[in-house]
């Protein structure tokens, strides 16, 4: 992958991420709120370490779990997906199609990773 692509893939996980840790805040009020805020991103990003796929160019090879690329995909997929859907019960649609847009638009620039991932790397 281009190095300008991996930085908005890695600037697309952390958007996501606050976009998880921000709808977690509005969950509940008070310190609740905050251990949502901590704790929707943590789990989060304990999936996201856990699951990896050998030889992806995107990211180290430091998983504690191979899985296939089709659902690595998946996985990525969803998180990006979700971080949508908590900006749009946020009240921020706006923020939502922008994120979606960038997602779209580095998964169209990562082609070849995605063919490499649903050829059963």
């Amino acid at each position: 992958m281009h190095p300008v692509n991996l930085g908005l893939h890695f600037l697309l996980e952390l958007a996501a991420l606050a976009c998880l840790a921000l709808w977690g805040r509005a969950q509940a009020p008070g310190s609740a709120g905050l251990l949502w805020m901590i704790g929707v991103p943590a789990i989060v990003i304990a999936a996201w370490s856990t699951f990896t796929v050998p030889g992806d160019p995107s990211r180290p090879d430091r998983g504690a779990v191979t899985v296939p690329g089709w659902l690595r995909l998946l996985l990525e997929l969803a998180l990006f997906i979700l971080s949508a859907l908590a900006l749009r019960d946020l009240g921020r649609t706006d923020l939502a199609a922008a994120l979606v847009a960038a997602t779209l638009l580095h998964y169209g620039l990562s082609y070849q990773r995605l063919l490499w991932l649903l050829r059963g790397s």
